[in-house]
């Protein structure tokens, strides 16, 4: 087994072996989200997700049986070039520059997830921490939806709730919970009666904040999700 390797149990899906460059790509994932250093004193100032996007960058790297095959990652190359470059053309200097830290680490993100992720199981692992970082800002927003204020602190915008980082934009924050729902749908089919009963409750709170945030127009467009999520309920 690969140096590092541990055992590490997923709601719904049966206990996997998950590679410790993926470990800590999960703790960075869940630091990303639920972004504890920015609301818990104990942690402000401590660069918590530089220092787990370099872990987990680091071990990634050593990984040996990553795939680049997919055209997919020509193609993220491409448009992080393409952004670059735009900026220049235009003379945004400041910009490009700034474009070129802002976006690497998400191009970075989509590489080890991409490339790293070898079996169905890591998958649903990553699956499975998204499902519940959204679940736990589901429960936060409903909160700032009844209260007015979240306990991080986040209040709503213009009457529509927020979260904090990359989601205190409530249009990405509905995209987002969107996106999970086939994530969580996923795991609720695999899990046993307890998880199921978990999973509904994951699903209820990423469903009370999209409607606390119906008034995003993006919600329009987003049609495609909510029809993947009946498809496998269909499907199920």
């Amino acid at each position: 087994a690969e140096d590092g390797i541990r055992d590490v149990a997923v709601t719904g899906v049966q206990t996997c072996a998950l590679p410790i460059s993926l470990l800590y790509l999960l703790i960075y994932l869940f630091l990303l989200y639920i972004r504890p250093q920015e609301f818990i004193p104990a942690l402000s100032g401590i660069p918590l997700l530089p220092v787990f996007l370099v872990l987990a960058t680091v071990t990634w790297a050593q990984q040996k049986d990553k795939d680049f095959r997919a055209p997919q990652f020509n193609l993220m190359v491409a448009l992080y070039a393409t952004m670059v470059m735009s900026l220049l053309k235009r003379g945004l200097f400041e910009d490009a520059f700034g474009a070129v830290g802002e976006f690497f680490p998400v191009m970075l993100l989509f590489f080890m997830v991409a490339s790293g992720i070898r079996q169905v199981a890591q998958l649903r692992a990553v699956f499975g921490l998204i499902g519940v970082a959204m679940g736990i800002i589901g429960v936060h927003c409903v909160d700032e939806g009844l209260t007015g204020v979240g306990w991080t602190g986040a209040e709503p915008m213009l009457g529509r709730v927020i979260y904090l980082g990359f989601l205190s934009d409530p249009n990405d924050l509905s995209m987002a919970m969107l996106m999970a729902i086939p994530m969580v749908l996923h795991l609720f089919w695999r899990a046993g009666w307890f998880m199921k009963l978990v999973w509904i409750g994951v699903l209820v709170a990423m469903g009370w904040t999209i409607l606390l945030d119906r008034k995003s127009t993006r919600l329009n467009s987003s049609h495609g999700y909510i029809s993947y999520a009946v498809f496998c309920l269909k499907k199920k």
